[in-house]
């Protein structure tokens, strides 16, 4: 299974940018009362590879940092992240 150090510099650097914003956007979702418990997410594609970064199944969102997004191939596929708390995220 590849791992995000099998994509190149551009796609791993978007992926530490794309955490970092979907990090953020859980944040407005407590803000705003749009979601309860770990109920719901934001995810995001990259642009450079077809990855996309989205909350970890299960984890409650005051808990959320841009380390713990996971990053996925477009099949579900855990490519950087906890699989443990990623499994089943599409």
């Amino acid at each position: 299974m590849a791992t995000l150090a099998d994509y190149g510099p551009e796609a791993r650097a978007e992926a530490k940018q794309v955490r970092e914003v979907v990090a953020t956007l859980h944040e407005q979702l407590i803000k705003w009362n749009l979601v309860v418990w770990t109920a719901g997410n934001v995810s995001q594609r990259l642009h450079t590879a077809d990855l996309m970064v989205i909350k970890p199944s299960g984890l409650r969102y005051e808990y959320l940092t841009p380390s713990s997004m996971v990053v996925c191939d477009l099949d579900g596929n855990v490519v950087d992240g906890s699989e443990a708390i990623g499994e089943g995220v599409v």
